[in-house]
């Protein structure tokens, strides 16, 4: 069976767009002064990019399946089906993971036989991107205090050993950090696998978003995650959180609550469309 090579490159940077927003507020009682702060805008952009190289051919080589109509024998305790694809010549390939991801077996069936085998993971790359520092200040009773935002995406490229199914496997996770007065309050909105087959399909998307608080001062307002695309050329994941960054009067306190969006989308033709952004927008 002939199997296509491929060489991926990965180069990935962070976009994102920044607002915060202060309204004039004016204390209605007591000697409380009024706190006045301008609007300001910060605005940076940069795309994500995969290449690939040496493509022979982009003809749909497997179908993908629906492992829990498969009957499959003599799977190992503490694995569970992830995908299976059926090939042109009709042997079927299930592969199988642990519940963390990190270990994985690929079953072959053909001809009512069942094989299984080991199956690994190899590193072709590994790369933290970090997008642009962005520092704005505002006056606090007076003085002058700095406010600095910046994010990255962490990628991490790896293919199949097992040569019967050429495979890789895409872990992405990015996060967007606000330091503010002693303060780092870091939210991470997107993170999780993408396993597909070069030049053919998304098998299937992981997606593991998850909140990271850590201040007491943040107020989480709301949350969601959704990720889709599997069994055709195209995966998107799409993770939001909505957050305000705001200074409350009454408490002295700035409080975080930002909001925005990543989204990492594309692994077909690797064509430069791939991309992962973020916009953030703040108002009190």
């Amino acid at each position: 069976m002939k199997f296509n090579i491929y060489r991926i490159i990965v180069s990935i940077v962070v976009g994102f767009l920044v607002i915060i927003l202060i309204s004039e507020i004016y204390a209605t009682f007591g000697p409380m002064e009024k706190a006045r702060e301008t609007a300001r805008n910060i605005i940076g952009e940069k795309s994500l990019e995969l290449k690939e190289e040496a493509f022979e051919d982009s003809r749909e080589n497997f179908v993908l399946l629906n492992v829990s109509t498969l009957i499959l024998r003599n799977v190992p305790k503490g694995y569970k089906p992830l995908f299976g694809v059926k090939s042109r010549e009709g042997k079927i390939f299930v592969v199988l993971s642990d519940a963390n991801y990190s270990r994985h077996l690929i079953m072959v069936i053909e001809d009512k036989r069942y094989v299984v085998h080991n199956l690994d993971f190899k590193k072709v790359s590994d790369e933290v991107k970090q997008g642009k520092r962005y520092v704005q200040e505002v006056k606090v009773k007076g003085e002058v205090k700095k406010i600095e935002g910046f994010s990255q995406c962490r990628i991490v490229m790896e293919e199949a050993v097992y040569g019967v199914l050429s495979m890789n496997r895409l872990y992405f996770d990015c996060s967007y950090t606000t330091q503010f007065v002693g303060l780092r309050l870091v939210t991470t909105h997107a993170r999780g696998y993408i396993y597909y087959i070069p030049g053919d399909k998304v098998t299937t998307i992981i997606d593991l978003s998850y909140d990271q608080l850590h201040s007491s001062v943040i107020t989480r307002c709301r949350f969601r995650h959704t990720a889709s695309g599997t069994g055709t050329p195209a995966a998107t994941v799409r993770a939001e959180g909505k957050y305000l960054i705001c200074y409350d009067i009454t408490s002295t306190q700035w409080v975080q609550r930002s909001q925005f969006v990543f989204d990492i989308y594309g692994l077909r033709d690797c064509d430069g469309s791939h991309s992962a952004w973020a916009a953030i927008g703040c108002g009190c």
